[in-house]
């Protein structure tokens, strides 16, 4: 689960949110199939370091880091908008890759016996 906590602000007379704080899983924490290369389109977000985070979207055939953020900052309320899509995006795909490894573990799981 992602969270983050906003403080709704004008800043220089443009709506904006300050980033107060934020729970989302560590690259340790995350499956290696999720941090390794993503297709095209497809979104990675984690915690880079305490108090920092990190969204990265694959486009055509490089890997772009979208934006680093950090506890305190100020992000426009259309930019904030476009955190919150990505997360959603990255939150499905490792719904995805989470039920594919249960899947991958159901099937390989269990004991054997061989008889030579």
């Amino acid at each position: 689960m992602i969270k983050i906590v906003t403080k709704r602000i004008v800043n220089n007379g443009v709506l904006s949110r300050r980033i107060i704080d934020f729970s989302l899983l560590s690259r340790k924490e995350l499956p290696s199939e999720y941090l390794r290369t993503p297709l095209y389109g497809d979104v990675a977000v984690f915690e880079l370091s305490p108090g920092f985070f990190k969204i990265v979207e694959q486009k055509e055939t490089q890997t772009y880091a979208v934006s680093e953020y950090h506890k305190g900052c100020v992000v426009s309320e259309a930019e904030f908008q476009k955190i919150l899509f990505y997360c959603k995006c990255a939150g499905s795909r490792l719904r995805k890759i989470n039920l594919t490894l249960r899947e991958k573990d159901k099937d390989w799981c269990g004991r054997e016996t061989f008889l030579i």
